[in-house]
């Protein structure tokens, strides 16, 4: 099944880092997705959930240093699961076998913080 509503939001600001000839600029991801049904039976239900990614990086000529946190929030809703294979609940032709009550589901990402270099080679 499909969400109602679905948000992705991308901001950045980019500014001179004194007049050093550098630049900073921080950058925020949002993202927002309602709650729905993983199946045509309408009988597993996913919550909604929101995740907010946030970057500060100075950067000069061909390097940059990132600092980041992904998913700030720590929300650790289950964003994607499935019915999984077994005995079908249906006619022969009806699709392939499955077993209604049997879900997989795959965890979230928790909370993620660091340090980014990164270097450009060449022109």
């Amino acid at each position: 099944d499909v969400p109602e509503h679905s948000w992705n939001l991308v901001g950045r600001y980019t500014a001179p880092f004194f007049a050093t000839g550098m630049e900073w600029w921080f950058e925020a991801d949002y993202a927002y997705q309602d709650g729905r049904f993983i199946e045509q039976w309408n009988t597993h239900y996913l919550d909604s959930y929101e995740i907010l990614d946030l970057r500060l990086a100075l950067q000069h000529d061909n390097w940059e240093a990132i600092a980041y946190v992904d998913n700030v929030r720590n929300d650790l809703t289950v964003r994607s699961a499935n019915t999984g294979p077994g005995i079908s609940s249906g006619m022969f032709f009806s699709g392939p076998p499955r077993v209604r009550d049997q879900v997989i589901a795959y965890p979230a990402s928790p909370r993620v913080y660091g340090v980014r270099l990164n270097y450009h080679f060449g022109g």
